[in-house]
């Protein structure tokens, strides 16, 4: 028989011979081992299959979890990104740019706790222009303890600089706006010019015409005026010879004392001197650390007798000269305070903006200039050839005729008191 299924039905119901039951009976024997061959080979796939899936599957949550791990690195990356450029925008970049720009409030930091401190430790900016009021004779002496500094933007500074008339005893006052880097405003506020008195400046003694109509205008004042007078002398004084000229008239009142000079730039320009009386002490109550620190850098800077005295005229040379030198040396190390120097900074940032060449250096100038009258003051005598006095109306006339003076100018005038015994808040 050929069909197999015939077959296995008559072995199933004994149909087969004898002979045909044992060749079929072999070929079942055969058929058996072959099937267990082909399962076994299944179960080794199936074994196989499932190692394989389950190295697969393995695999599969190891890829998911780097890339989980690659895009939560990536979402912390993108917040801190943010974060910075927030944050950057209100504390980090006004910080870098208030180290990059000009910051007038520098030192007014108290070194121990790290507090703003206005009153024992001023700031550079307003420290600078009080030293440079001292011996600048054009500007008016500051009064540190009434200024103040504040931030108002990014590398934005408002400065409010008051300041006190030795004569009058008015005081007045400043508003500067620095704003990175560049002093862009100046306002001016209280009482800052009384008189037009331009009309009786460098009148010679000897023109009785001018000074005909000097006295004329004078006397028409009341008798309790004070006058503000600028003398020059025919020929240099020395220190000497100064002291004798100031102690010979206790009527009158000494303010200030100018110094000739062969430095260029000081010789006609009548600012650089020394006050020898000053309405208000200049010199407020700062910190016992600062005071220590300007001694012993500046020896002499911080010298000053109380108001109303006339501390300085008493002083020997040498103190003068040391006193001289301590402020000039400030003014040197610490040029970059300098208010004309932030003007200056805008001048030259126009000229770059136009491409146009810087004709002048200020910043080198100004320091050539008093390196130059540090090293003549320190190798030479102090000549004085002008000085400002406060007269009483009724003792002019004959001070004049005491006196040796070869020029005169009528700079302020005060027609009650000479303005030292009370100070006279903007001119009220």
């Amino acid at each position: 028989m050929t069909n197999y299924h015939d077959k296995l039905l008559k072995y199933q119901q004994n149909q087969l011979s004898d002979e045909e039951k044992s060749a079929f009976e072999a070929e079942l024997e055969k058929t058996e081992v072959l099937l267990d061959y082909i399962l076994q080979q299944e179960d080794e796939s199936l074994a196989f299959s499932s190692a394989e899936e389950e190295s697969a599957i393995v695999e599969t949550k190891t890829i998911k979890k780097k890339i989980n791990q690659r895009l939560k690195k990536q979402l912390l990356l993108m917040m801190a990104i943010i974060l910075f450029l927030f944050t950057g925008g209100f504390l980090i970049i006004p910080k870098i740019m208030a180290a990059y720009y000009y910051n007038p409030m520098t030192t007014q930091v108290t070194p121990t706790t790290g507090e703003i401190n206005y009153f024992c430790y001023p700031n550079n900016f307003e420290f600078y222009q009080l030293v440079e009021s001292q011996i600048n004779l054009e500007k008016k002496p500051v009064l540190v303890d009434m200024s103040s500094t504040e931030k108002t933007g990014i590398a934005k500074y408002q400065v409010y600089l008051m300041n006190a008339d030795d004569f009058s005893g008015e005081i007045s006052g400043s508003q500067i706006t620095i704003d990175k880097g560049k002093a862009t405003n100046q306002q001016y506020f209280g009482n800052t010019n009384n008189y037009n008195l331009l009309t009786f400046q460098n009148i010679h003694l000897e023109d009785k015409k001018n000074y005909s109509k000097l006295l004329e205008t004078i006397n028409k004042l009341p008798d309790s005026a004070w006058l503000k007078v600028r003398v020059s002398f025919p020929e240099v004084k020395n220190f000497q010879q100064l002291q004798e000229i100031v102690e010979k008239e206790e009527e009158v009142t000494t303010l200030n004392a100018l110094l000739d000079t062969k430095v260029e730039g000081y010789q006609e320009a009548d600012i650089f001197g020394i006050r020898l009386y000053q309405n208000n002490q200049w010199l407020v109550n700062y910190g016992f650390s600062f005071k220590t620190l300007m001694n012993q850098q500046y020896p002499g800077l911080l010298y000053q007798q109380y108001p109303g005295s006339q501390g300085l005229i008493e002083s020997s040379e040498e103190q003068l000269k040391e006193y001289l030198v301590a402020h000039l040396q400030y003014l040197l190390d610490h040029h970059e305070d300098s208010y004309d120097r932030l003007i200056a900074q805008e001048y030259e940032q126009e000229m770059v903006a136009k491409e146009e060449e810087i004709v002048i250096d200020f910043d080198k100038v100004d320091e050539d200039s008093i390196a130059a009258l540090i090293t003549e003051l320190k190798e030479e005598e102090l000549r004085f050839n002008k000085m400002d006095v406060a007269i009483p109306k009724a003792q002019f006339e004959e001070y004049l005729k005491e006196q040796d003076f070869s020029y005169i100018s009528l700079l302020d005038v005060n027609l009650f008191s000479i303005g030292m015994e009370e100070m006279n808040f903007f001119g009220n």
